[in-house]
């Protein structure tokens, strides 16, 4: 007779409940501090830059509520999940948060805000804390996405895996700062499956403003959730592999469950997290990457390009699809997904930035005239599960043809971003913010979330964002 496996949230909720700020690497904590710097930051950028982020603020204000937990930038407390809301919402607005590679998931926008928001509900919670919990609901996060993304099968691109999972880590990030208990945990978990969604279809409709805004359903849902079990609801016990669980109806079955569960509690998966670069979606970077390089290292002149040829496959051919939208984009949210774009953008400035995405840099016309000398070559042997590596050509005016190829973008681990890359992209987020931050106060905050563990009330951080 087969023994019935026990449901994996068995174990994620265990080692959520066990595990201790001491259980952490040196490597895993450093890399958490940074996520919640970078997450910190983009919020701060958006802003100034985001107007339907701002619509959601201005309505979240408008519903008022108990103030308990702060909404970045714009100021004023808000009920903690509308907190997670509206700072969610924000967190993924301008295209700008880490993301998890390999599992084709952003962890951090999708759960930290959670964290944020009911760190200040209870009040007093240490930087130690908040750290642990960080780093817990990052790792379910990645570790859900990658044991889609590495199944058998692989991933259909058709649940949006960031909303989906990041649901799961807001709510295992909130409960273990509210103290749940393994069967409360349980519970919370049970409790969100009700709640967890995402369609990809987002992106393939980039003037869909949601694309912007997606970050602010998982917040929400995993704040709720947390608190439902924490007053002693009950929620769904097997959760994620039972008959119609998690990983049945939303997959079909298909997910690696020896990937899910691998080392818990031993290998954290945020420490394999990318940070980016520029503001535009991960499937571009590895050709602006690659586009900057033959720049750069060849000293090629926006003028003295001929023809610019880039090598996609199919994750990356819906970057260059239909060809009028990725040539002419109308919106940021279109630009960000146009390599054409993009790449036009790097060679015509040799970067790429928050302000490259506005109405008027649209018009550019000395970024339009590289766009179309753009042109493609299909290769599918390029294709991998996570993000595939890209390979630019330019032809110059005199006929010479140069070539690189990026294995891996900027900002992913083997591809790595410096800790003072990263503070340098932190002050030009902070540029953006309808917050004005001054050199002084900028260096300050960078400080403090890069020694969080030094913090004894994480609220007063939190009083330095409004």
């Amino acid at each position: 007779m087969t023994t019935q496996k026990e449901d994996a949230a068995f174990p994620l909720a265990r080692n959520a409940v066990a595990t201790r700020y001491e259980n952490l690497s040196p490597e895993t904590v450093e890399i958490t501090k940074r996520s919640i710097l970078d997450t910190v930051g983009v919020i701060l950028g958006a802003t100034g830059m985001s107007k339907p982020s701002k619509t959601v603020v201005d309505l979240v204000k408008e519903g008022g509520g108990n103030p308990e937990s702060s909404i970045f930038g714009f100021g004023g407390k808000v009920p903690s999940w509308m907190a997670a809301y509206a700072n969610g919402a924000m967190a993924q607005a301008l295209d700008y948060d880490d993301v998890y590679d390999e599992g084709r998931n952003h962890n951090s926008g999708g759960t930290l805000p959670a964290i944020f928001a009911i760190a200040e509900r209870i009040g007093n919670v240490s930087g130690k804390e908040f750290i642990t919990a960080a780093a817990l609901g990052i790792d379910i996060t990645a570790r859900m996405s990658i044991s889609v993304c590495e199944s058998k099968q692989g991933f259909e691109d058709d649940w949006f895996l960031t909303p989906l999972f990041g649901a799961y880590g807001s709510t295992l990030g909130a409960g273990k700062l509210l103290g749940l208990n393994v069967e409360q945990m349980v519970d919370a978990l049970g409790i969100v499956l009700n709640q967890a969604a995402g369609s990809m279809e987002m992106s393939f409709q980039p003037s869909a403003q949601v694309r912007e805004l997606y970050s602010a359903f998982p917040g929400f849902n995993g704040v709720m959730s947390a608190l439902w079990a924490q007053r002693g609801l009950t929620g769904v016990r097997n959760s994620l592999e039972s008959r119609a669980g998690l990983f049945k109806m939303y997959f079909k079955g298909h997910y690696d469950r020896d990937r899910l569960l691998d080392r818990i509690g031993e290998r954290f998966e945020g420490t394999l997290t990318s940070f980016k670069p520029w503001p535009s979606c991960r499937l571009s970077q590895c050709h602006v990457d690659a586009a900057y390089n033959l720049a750069t290292k060849h000293d090629i002149k926006p003028e003295n390009i001929s023809k610019i040829i880039v090598h996609i496959c199919d994750s990356t051919k819906t970057l260059m699809e239909p060809a009028q939208d990725r040539r002419r984009p109308k919106f940021a949210t279109h630009a960000k997904r146009s390599i054409p774009y993009t790449i036009s953008v790097i060679l015509a400035r040799r970067k790429l930035m928050i302000g490259d995405f506005n109405e008027a840099a649209l018009k550019d016309s000395s970024v339009l005239r590289l766009v179309d000398k753009v042109d493609m070559v299909y290769d599918q042997s390029l294709f991998t599960p996570g993000i595939p590596p890209a390979v630019v050509d330019i032809i110059t005016n005199n006929g010479t043809k140069y070539t690189w190829r990026t294995e891996h973008a900027y900002g992913h681990p083997a591809n790595p971003l410096s800790r003072e890359g990263l503070i340098e992209k932190f002050y030009d987020c902070l540029s953006y913010s309808v917050k004005k931050f001054n050199k002084t106060a900028s260096q300050k905050l960078s400080k403090t979330f890069m020694n969080l563990e030094d913090v004894d009330n994480i609220s007063k951080v939190i009083r330095m964002l409004v």
